[in-house]
C-alpha cells in the first residue's frame, strides 16, 4: 500500500456507534426516528468537530492533551467533510450501507435518502454506544466492532 496515498481515518466502528448515536440523541421535535443523510452527515461532523451533538448533549471527553476532538486528531480526512465524493462523505457513506446490510438500519419506504432504526436499540448497546463515542479522542486507539446480532 502506498502511504503518500492513503488518508488516516478513525476507526470504523467509532464512525458506526456515531452514526447510530444520531438515534440516541434525537431532536423531540422529530418523534418519527426518521434520519435524513444530511441529519446522519451533520450529526456525525459535530460530534468530530465540536464533541456533542446537535442537541447539545453528551460532550466528549478531553484528548490526551487537552482540547482535541477527533476531527482535529484526523484533520486531513476530516477537512474535506463538505466535498462530495471526498473521503468524509465516502466513508460515512459506507458505513450508512454497511449498517443497513446487517440490519440495523433500513431506508425509509416515504421518502428517499431518509433511514429509521430496524428495531430500538437495546439498552447495552445504547451504552456501548455512549461509552465509545465519549471515548478520549486519540490516534490509534483499538474500538471493538459492535455486536447487534
Amino acid at each position: 500500500m502506498d502511504d503518500k496515498n492513503t488518508i488516516l481515518k478513525p476507526p470504523t466502528a467509532l464512525i458506526d456507534c456515531c452514526i447510530l448515536a444520531s438515534w440516541i440523541h434525537y431532536d423531540p421535535d422529530q418523534p418519527r426516528q426518521v434520519k435524513s443523510r444530511d441529519d446522519i452527515f451533520n450529526a456525525v461532523f459535530k460530534r468530530f468537530s465540536e464533541g456533542s451533538y446537535p442537541s447539545g448533549i453528551d460532550i466528549a471527553l478531553s484528548s490526551e492533551t487537552g482540547n482535541e476532538t477527533w476531527g482535529s486528531i484526523y484533520h486531513e480526512w476530516f477537512t474535506n467533510f463538505n466535498i462530495p465524493n471526498g473521503q468524509y462523505q465516502v466513508v460515512i457513506g459506507t458505513q450508512i450501507a454497511k449498517l443497513i446490510s446487517m440490519d440495523i438500519i433500513m431506508r425509509d419506504n416515504f421518502e428517499d435518502g431518509f433511514y429509521k432504526l430496524v428495531k430500538p436499540l437495546s439498552q447495552d448497546i445504547v451504552d456501548t454506544i455512549k461509552s465509545t463515542t465519549l471515548s478520549i479522542p486519540q490516534i490509534g486507539i483499538e474500538i471493538p466492532e459492535l455486536r447487534l446480532g
